[in-house]
């Protein structure tokens, strides 16, 4: 998961957690700096990684092949 900031219209930030490339939540509130917008941000983050709603963490399986030779 990560954090992303956005900018808004009026120099206003907010915030959003994506996983996978997909909007997971995002902020309500606007920030007037970019720092307050990621620091919010990345507290919204533990809270919902510690949580009971989050979301389910998909891993792809890996495949090792071994060079012929």
């Amino acid at each position: 998961m990560e954090v992303v900031a956005v900018a808004e219209r009026e120099r206003q930030w907010r915030w959003e957690i994506r996983h996978g490339g997909q909007l997971v939540r995002e902020s309500r509130a606007e920030f007037p700096t970019l720092q307050d917008a990621i620091k919010d941000g990345k507290q919204q983050l533990h809270w919902l990684w510690i949580g009971d709603d989050r979301p389910q963490i998909t891993r792809k399986s890996q495949c090792w092949r071994r060079a012929a030779g």
